[in-house]
């Protein structure tokens, strides 16, 4: 080991000698981890999704049905049938909103937990390098429709 004292703009010049590397070299190329996301993550999400649209067209109705029935009047103690029904159908509208959110909610938790909280799969390699694959797939953006490829 050497050691090299240096004062603020002092110039050296030092002269190191390494030893030559002995031994083969070899590339190692990694894999591709696979991604967590599976067809039955997406199915999931859309399965959450459609659920919680169904809650949403469900909750809108329940309130609208609700509004309809504050317009209501009616005197006296026997209710009439047309105020029952009308009541009936606001409180089923409004359970199936409840229940249709609950089954968005477990159905997206469910997903996320089966998706993520997998281990990881182990890191493969390879002393060869994957040749890739020629691929021409379709985009559709904004303002834009046409083909994306690799080759």
């Amino acid at each position: 080991m050497q050691v090299v004292t240096m004062a603020g703009k002092e110039v050296r010049s030092l002269r190191f000698e390494l030893p030559e590397l002995v031994g083969k070299t070899k590339t190692v190329y990694q894999k591709s981890v696979p991604s967590k996301m599976t067809i039955w993550t997406w199915v999931g999400i859309g399965a959450a999704g459609a659920l919680g649209i169904g809650a949403t067209i469900t909750r809108i109705m329940a309130t609208r049905s609700a509004n309809e029935l504050s317009d209501m009047r009616f005197v006296g103690t026997p209710v009439s049938s047309e105020v029952q029904d009308q009541q009936s159908k606001t409180d089923h509208l409004a359970l199936t909103t409840d229940i249709l959110a609950g089954a968005a909610i477990v159905t997206l938790g469910a997903m996320l937990v089966w998706t993520f909280a997998r281990p990881d799969s182990p890191l493969q390699f390879d002393s060869e390098p994957q040749a890739k694959r020629s691929c021409v797939r379709p985009i559709v953006r904004l303002g834009t429709v046409g083909f994306v490829g690799e080759f």
